[in-house]
């Protein structure tokens, strides 16, 4: 073990040894007890007159000077101590200095990371925002651009189909007719006696009949088609959901010891703007809060002559005592 070594183990046990056996301070006693009656003396105190001026500043320069050499005998009992402290300090220190250099670099790193991913996961949920718009506003469009040509390939086919059917129903009454003349030249063949005539009109009739029928079906099948067609187009023309889809990561398991919390900073980019807006707006002047160090430069340098928009310069009194 080298000297400083022993040194330190000596300074040790000594505080150890202190520790345990409370040491008597004779210096600090004596003094405690002399001033005790000036302190009740003071507090009663008030200065009417330079003489009693006087007698104050002498009784201030005497304080002084106890303080001073109280704090002096002070020091012959701390001093060794801290020199040892210093000196274990001082091996202790490359080995924590280390670690705390570690240590900021691997917060820093690892904030800077959280920081990026937050900003990535909010700049993400403000992309799904904006498609999920383009989303809404592309379906708006296309279901009305959708149920427009729906409403009007409907409304042709229906037409077509009224055609159709109008002209199968023309058929169907024309066949009517037919039937019906047809029908009385049976019976007029009939009563004349002519029977094959009549049987072969009453064959042609029922023919007539027939092709009546199937006009009649023809058109109601016509119009049923279209109907079922236009219910078809109207109902397809609604659109699907678009296929835009924007996933989060999620967020690593926490490592046992290490927690975050989320917050906000800022930096000031344009500090006349900030000073505009708090002018306007004069019950946010505390975010300009001043800078307390660097008037008070202007006030030491130009004193009563300082001009400065909202400050009020003012004289003080500062009393230095030299023992």
């Amino acid at each position: 073990m080298g000297t400083k070594e022993k040194e330190i183990m000596s300074a040790v046990k000594k505080v150890q040894a202190q520790q345990q056996q409370p040491m008597q301070y004779p210096e600090a006693d004596a003094t405690l007890k002399r001033v005790q009656g000036l302190l009740k003396l003071v507090n009663t105190a008030s200065i009417s007159s330079d003489e009693d001026l006087s007698y104050w500043q002498a009784e201030l320069v005497a304080v002084r000077r106890a303080g001073k050499q109280l704090t002096t005998t002070l020091k012959g009992y701390t001093d060794p101590l801290r020199a040892a402290e210093k000196q274990v300090r001082e091996r202790f220190k490359p080995a924590s200095t280390t670690l705390e250099q570690i240590d900021q670099s691997l917060t820093k790193l690892i904030e800077s990371y959280m920081t990026a991913r937050r900003q990535a996961q909010m700049a993400l949920e403000a992309e799904q925002k904006r498609l999920a718009d383009i989303r809404q506003a592309a379906a708006r469009s296309v279901e009305e651009k959708a149920a427009s040509e729906a409403r009007a390939s409907s409304e042709a086919i229906t037409a077509k189909a009224d055609d159709e059917a109008a002209a199968a129903q023309r058929d169907a009454e024309d066949e009517s007719r037919r039937a019906t003349q047809l029908t009385i030249a049976a019976e007029t063949a009939s009563r004349e006696g002519r029977a094959d005539d009549a049987t072969e009109l009453a064959r042609q009739a029922q023919e007539a009949l027939q092709r009546q029928a199937e006009h009649m079906a023809r058109s109601a099948a016509v119009r049923q088609a279209a109907t079922d067609r236009a219910q078809q187009i109207e109902e397809s023309a609604g659109l699907a959901s678009m296929g835009i889809a924007v996933t989060a990561t999620a967020a690593p398991d926490p490592v046992k010891g290490v927690s975050s919390r989320e917050g906000w900073d800022f930096t000031v980019h344009d500090v006349v703007a900030l000073c505009k807006f708090v002018s306007e707006n004069p019950s946010m002047a505390d975010l300009i809060a001043p800078v307390r160090g660097e008037i008070k430069r202007l006030v030491d340098q130009y004193g009563e002559k300082t001009e400065l928009p909202g400050v009020t310069v003012y004289p003080v009194t500062k009393l230095y005592v030299r023992t």
